[in-house]
């Protein structure tokens, strides 16, 4: 299945972001806190995406898939959203629900983990 992407908002970038810039072809870049231009003309140009959260960005942060729209963690659940094709809850058996929320990429997954002190 190919990866879907969307345009981010400038609100969204911080170092460590991670995103995709139009050259001859796209390459993947994270962010370090600089553009030669700014942010605003790469987006203005449609010369910047994102790679929406999948499978293989959940797995190469450590989850495990537990069924089809469920992954684990330490004792933490993510769970798909099929209807709006995000990924939503993130919850702890002992403290119920943690965090509920669009996770929208594998920075903001990361960045939510570190928040959580998960792994």
């Amino acid at each position: 299945m190919e990866a879907q992407y969307y345009t981010p908002t400038i609100d969204e970038f911080h170092v460590g972001f991670e995103y995709e810039e139009l050259r001859k072809d796209w390459v993947k870049l994270t962010y370090g806190g600089f553009l030669p231009k700014t942010i605003g003309e790469y987006l203005k140009e449609g010369a910047i995406r994102v790679k929406h959260l999948d499978r293989q960005d959940i797995e190469e942060c450590g989850w495990t898939q537990r069924d089809h729209d469920t992954y684990d963690i330490e004792g933490y659940a993510l769970e798909f959203d099929s209807e709006y094709k995000t990924f939503i809850y993130h919850t702890g058996p002992r403290h119920g629900t943690v965090f509920k929320g669009t996770i929208r990429n594998k920075s903001e997954l990361v960045k939510l983990m570190q928040m959580l002190n998960i792994k």
